[in-house]
């Protein structure tokens, strides 16, 4: 009897690994297929959020800083903002290569958090700034100036 029960119990303890390891399978290949979607956002910020930020600090940015209201309040913060944006981007690939699942969300979320902050302070703030301050003149040369950059 003890030699059945013994049997028995490996038995189970045998087949509770085969249902463990088919979990971990499925949870592995669930982690690799959320992997996917926060590559794809990474490659969207550095190859279009890169080339939004190139176009405000090198088009937009240096003629309204001939303006020292904006030189001296909202550009600095924008400029600041873009700084902690393209480090957020490296510390979410950086994530993705060699993080955890918790890291790589925490990297997605404190992007997110700051880019929804940023960009309203942008559309509500700096564009509407921009359109009353710059002159026409002035546009054109920021619209000459991203030009220059595509």
């Amino acid at each position: 009897m003890l030699g059945r029960t013994m049997d028995d119990t490996i038995d189970v303890l045998g087949q509770q690994h085969c249902e463990l390891l088919a979990r971990l399978d499925a949870t592995a290949d669930r982690l690799a297929a959320l992997a996917l979607p926060l590559l794809e956002l990474l490659a969207y910020l550095e190859r279009e959020m890169g080339t939004h930020v190139a176009l405000e600090e090198r088009a937009l940015f240096p003629v309204l800083a001939r303006h020292p209201e904006l030189a001296a309040g909202p550009l600095p913060i924008m400029e600041q903002e873009h700084a902690v944006f393209r480090a957020r981007t490296g510390e979410l690939a950086d994530a993705l290569r060699y993080g955890t699942v918790a890291s790589q969300v925490g990297a997605v979320e404190a992007i997110i958090d700051l880019l929804r902050a940023h960009l309203a302070k942008e559309d509500m703030v700096l564009f509407a700034v921009a359109r009353t301050t710059l002159s026409d003149d002035e546009r054109r040369e920021v619209d000459r100036l991203a030009r220059a950059l595509l």
